[in-house]
C-alpha cells in the first residue's frame, strides 16, 4: 500500500506540473512538444499544507489547517481561496471565512483526507466537508470535496472503478444534486469535459480522465487535452490513477520530479496505519 500512497502523491504533483503550462487554453489544444512537468502550482501547495496539517494533528483540525493556509507563499491562489485567506489574516474565525462559491479549490486539495482516513468513509466525508468550508461554502464545492475524498478512500479499499463512482455519487448527492448527476455520467467515454474552474466541471472531468484511461500517461494527456483548468484536472486525475496503479506505473521520465515530496506520502501512510489500528 505504501507504493500506492507514493503513486497518489507523485501522480498528483506530476499531473499538476504537466498541466500548468496549458491552464486556460481551449479544449483539444495541439500539443507540439513532449509533455514534461514544469512547475507545480498552488494545487500542490494546498494539498501538501493539508497533508502536513493531518500528519501534525493526527485527526483533522480545521483551525490548524487554516493557520497553515495563511502561511502559504503561493501568489497564484484561486479567487475564492484568496478571499478566504484575506479574511483569515484579518482575524476572522475559520468557521466564518468560507466564501459562497462553487469553484474547485476544496476538491483539488482534499486527497490527503481520503488517503489518511480511508478505513472509515464516514470520517472521510465529514473531514472533506470540514476542510472545504474553511475556504468554500458553496454546495457544489463541498460536494466536490466529498466526491474526490471518497474516490481516493474507495481506491485505498480496493473498490472497483464502478463501485468508486457509485459511492462518490451517493455521498455527494446529499450536498449537490447537480454534482451527483454530472459525476454519474463521468464514467462514459462520450462524456464531454467542462473547462471552467467550477467544481461541477473540474470534478467530473477529473473522474472521467481517471476512469477512461488505462495508464497514468494516458490519464494525464486526456486531462491536458481537455483544456481549461488543466493543472487541477491533471492533478486530481493523476493522483487517482497513481493510487490505482502504484508509483512504478508512472513513467520513469517523470518520477524524479516528485522525489522531494515522497516523504510526505510515507508519513501519511504511517499515520493511516497507526490510527486505523
Amino acid at each position: 500500500m505504501i507504493e500506492k500512497f507514493k503513486g497518489a502523491f507523485a501522480g498528483f504533483v506530476i499531473g499538476d506540473a504537466i498541466g500548468m503550462p496549458y491552464e486556460g487554453l481551449p479544449k483539444s489544444i495541439d500539443i507540439e512538444r513532449e509533455l514534461m512537468p514544469v512547475e507545480w502550482t498552488d494545487d500542490t501547495e494546498q494539498m501538501l499544507v493539508l497533508a502536513d496539517s493531518i500528519i501534525s494533528t493526527t485527526y483533522f483540525d480545521p483551525e490548524d489547517f487554516a493557520s497553515r493556509l495563511c502561511g502559504m507563499k503561493s501568489l497564484r491562489t484561486g479567487p475564492t481561496t484568496a478571499k478566504a485567506l484575506e479574511r483569515l489574516r484579518q482575524g476572522v474565525p475559520w468557521q466564518k471565512t468560507g466564501v459562497e462559491s462553487d469553484t474547485c479549490g476544496a476538491a483539488m486539495r482534499v486527497m490527503p483526507v481520503g488517503l489518511a482516513y480511508g478505513f472509515n468513509l464516514n470520517l472521510v466525508e465529514g473531514y472533506a466537508v470540514a476542510q472545504a468550508i474553511v475556504t468554500h461554502r458553496g454546495k457544489a464545492a463541498i460536494a466536490g470535496s466529498v466526491a474526490i475524498a471518497i474516490a481516493f478512500a474507495c481506491l485505498c479499499n480496493n473498490y472497483t472503478a464502478e463501485e468508486t463512482l457509485k459511492e462518490a455519487c451517493r455521498r455527494c448527492r446529499v450536498y449537490s444534486e447537480l454534482m451527483a448527476e454530472k459525476i454519474k455520467m463521468a464514467g462514459e467515454k462520450t462524456f464531454k469535459t467542462g473547462t471552467s474552474i467550477l467544481s461541477t466541471d473540474v470534478v467530473p472531468a477529473s473522474l472521467n480522465c481517471f476512469l477512461t484511461s488505462s495508464s497514468y500517461e494516458e490519464c494525464v494527456i486526456k486531462a491536458v487535452m481537455g483544456g481549461g483548468d488543466t493543472d487541477t484536472i491533471a492533478a486530481i486525475a493523476g493522483g487517482l490513477k497513481g493510487l490505482e496503479l502504484g508509483y512504478s506505473a508512472i513513467p520513469g521520465k517523470w518520477r524524479n520530479f516528485a522525489g522531494r515530496i515522497l516523504h510526505v506520502a510515507e508519513e501519511l501512510y504511517d499515520l493511516s496505519i497507526k490510527i486505523s489500528r
